[in-house]
């Protein structure tokens, strides 16, 4: 078990939850880690990689395409509430940490930010808490902290890393797209059945798992 430190919302340094998963890297570029290991996935609205860019922009479900009136208010929410609900399940199956990964001053400047403020005020102690200091993820406690992170992560207003502890699986969420990395067998089993469930797909090297 990870050791807790209760003075921010049971916060842990990112460091020891590397250690505990035995991955040596700098902590500075786990996104770009998680992006491009070989043990990664793709959590995808399609069941395999588009070639065709084209015809990829136009059906992809992204938050500005939603305030630009590209897509329907309907259809963004539909896509955003299946990765929701993917992650809601994985965090009631773990103890599940989370990164955010901007500063204070990009994020009080941030245009999506402003457009969900009311959406996230009922959690803006939280959010301060995780823009303190990218050396530490704290605890994912209550439905309202989860929500909050996943509007972060779907809305584009920056990206998230949720940290399974028993699993010692990383997710990557930015905007209605994730990458996760594990090693472990059962969290995929898990993650391909969820996702599937929730008419999402999980890729490897582009092919569905």
């Amino acid at each position: 078990m990870l050791e807790e430190n209760n003075i921010l919302s049971q916060s842990i340094e990112i460091k020891d939850y590397l250690m505990h998963i035995n991955l040596d890297i700098d902590s500075e570029n786990i996104l770009d880690y998680i992006y491009n290991s070989k043990n990664s996935l793709c959590l995808s609205q399609f069941p395999q990689y588009v070639l065709d860019n084209d015809k990829y922009n136009n059906l992809e479900i992204f938050y500005q395409k939603y305030l630009d009136g590209d897509v329907t208010k309907t259809d963004f929410w539909e896509c955003e509430k299946k990765y929701h609900k993917v992650f809601q399940t994985l965090w009631l199956c773990d103890q599940v940490y989370v990164g955010m990964y901007t500063d204070q001053s990009s994020y009080k400047k941030s245009y999506y930010a402003k457009k969900n403020n009311s959406l996230l005020k009922k959690q803006q102690k939280f959010i301060k808490e995780m823009l303190k200091d990218h050396r530490l993820l704290h605890s994912i406690n209550t439905l309202g902290e989860l929500e909050a992170v996943m509007h972060i992560g779907t809305r584009d207003i920056a990206p998230i890393v949720l940290f399974l502890e028993k699993y010692g699986a990383m997710i990557y969420l930015s905007g209605c797209s994730a990458m996760l990395y594990s090693q472990n067998k059962d969290f995929i089993n898990l993650v391909k059945t969820v996702s599937l469930t929730n008419g999402l797909y999980l890729l490897k090297n582009n092919d569905l798992l």
